[in-house]
């Protein structure tokens, strides 16, 4: 039986059984359909966040207390304390953890998860006890992904009424646990943030962040470091590499030079070495970012054949697997003292030809 319109079709009597499987198929469809299209309107749903249930515990008037201690769970560190009195009947205390920033006031950077304190709107005879967890992992006072220091950390809530973020004052601060405990009359989301207006300008200049870009100002999206970068790694967009130029003029040596073109006019010499494969440079005495890190080697470094390349005699290649008897292909490395050293695969003293350029780019990542 062919249906052209859904909406004139009536059910045949021959075969009755299709027409009731049919029927009920709709049935189901259009059940499913209002169950789970329906929307809650929640502060959740509107922000796009999707949340993570953790725990829940019944509580009633002689209090209770709730934390998350497994080290695997999105809640890891996340406490509320009921005292007595606290309520008058037994509530299902829940946790979750919302899995996407949200966006804040006053240029504030989020500095933990949007834990939900559940069930929203439940008011409390007297204030309970919240323990929030924020962002850093190696302990070093810097929240993770920021230049931020810790000194400048407070705490929100979301107003429901007032339809936003609102401070709540901290009550205490565990530096060790990197927790803050503050005090709630009722239930809604809580998240810690930094103000970078509010941290040690001696931490924000001197601090390299892991993944930072060799060059520029960092970069972030929601108090998360952006990851710059095209040579051996795909980050949110591509950075701005430097450069190696190796050319030959007439009746003159090659000439070698660091620069952010593709040019031997400017820039800070490199040194080419015996073998005539390779050229070294001191990246500390070019780059503030590499001085102020203390090493070349606390550095990624990755490098690529430009397309400015001119070569003769050579094809030029970017995979050691490759094969190709003229092939050649660039590497780099940082030497036992700290030199870079980038290498092009042939000897330029004998096998250069005037007219001849190495173009290589180049670009590290901190450790």
């Amino acid at each position: 039986m062919m249906i052209q319109d859904f909406s004139a079709f009536q059910c045949k009597p021959n075969p009755a059984h299709l027409c009731r499987t049919f029927i009920t198929f709709i049935a189901i469809l259009i059940f499913l359909s209002v169950v789970f299209g329906c929307s809650t309107g929640s502060k959740k749903n509107d922000s796009g966040s999707q949340e993570t249930y953790g725990a829940e515990l019944v509580v009633g008037p002689s209090g209770g207390h709730l934390s998350i201690t497994d080290t695997e769970s999105t809640l890891y560190r996340v406490g509320i304390n009921i005292p007595e009195g606290a309520l008058s009947e037994d509530k299902k205390v829940t946790l979750s953890a919302l899995e996407s920033q949200v966006n804040l006031p006053y240029n504030y950077i989020q500095a933990s998860r949007t834990i939900d304190f559940g069930p929203d709107g439940t008011l409390f005879n007297i204030p309970v006890e919240i323990t929030l967890p924020y962002k850093d992992n190696d302990n070093d006072g810097i929240i993770d992904g920021t230049y931020l220091s810790e000194t400048g950390i407070g705490a929100l809530f979301y107003n429901d009424a007032g339809n936003g973020w609102e401070a709540v004052t901290i009550s205490n601060v565990d530096t060790v646990d990197n927790t803050v405990t503050v005090m709630a009359s009722h239930f809604t989301l809580f998240l810690v943030f930094v103000d970078p207006q509010g941290t040690g300008a001696d931490t924000e200049v001197n601090l390299i962040l892991p993944g930072e870009y060799f060059v520029g100002e960092p970069e972030f999206l929601n108090g998360n470091l952006i990851q710059v970068g095209c040579i051996n790694r795909q980050g949110a967009r591509c950075g701005n590499p430097y450069y190696l130029t190796v050319r030959h003029f007439d009746n003159i040596n090659p000439a070698a030079v660091i620069d952010r073109f593709p040019t031997t006019n400017t820039g800070p010499a490199a040194t080419i070495d015996d073998d005539g494969m390779s050229a070294t440079f001191d990246a500390d005495q070019i780059f503030e970012k590499v001085l102020r890190s203390g090493s070349a080697t606390m550095w990624q470094w990755e490098s690529e054949f430009n397309v400015h390349t001119r070569l003769w005699n050579f094809d030029v290649l970017d995979d050691e697997n490759v094969v190709s008897v003229n092939g050649i292909y660039s590497s780099i490395e940082v030497l036992a003292n700290g030199q870079v050293k980038i290498s092009w695969g042939f000897d330029i003293f004998t096998k250069f030809i005037i007219g001849d350029q190495v173009v290589i780019a180049f670009e590290a990542y901190y450790k």
